[in-house]
């Protein structure tokens, strides 16, 4: 395949979830990446929320992008 004159962009999602009321937490990752010839970008997400003595939550949201080159041949 000659790599250089076509474009494929690939799309990949993950997340996970911890629900664990007995123990008084949750918890959530969620990401969203695109892949295309020569850089990643994507996002994450993570929630958590802790309730036994109180009400703690964090959530956290991260943006990024990488840039590389692309080497057909790795050998």
């Amino acid at each position: 395949m000659d790599l250089s004159e076509e474009s494929l962009d690939v799309y990949v999602g993950i997340t996970s979830k911890n629900i664990q009321l007995n123990n008084f937490y949750t918890g959530e990752w969620v990401s969203k990446w695109k892949i295309t010839k020569g850089s990643i970008e994507g996002n994450i997400s993570i929630k958590a929320h802790f309730f036994e003595s109180g009400n703690v939550q964090f959530n956290q949201k991260k943006n990024l992008k990488k840039e590389f080159q692309f080497q057909e041949n790795m050998a």
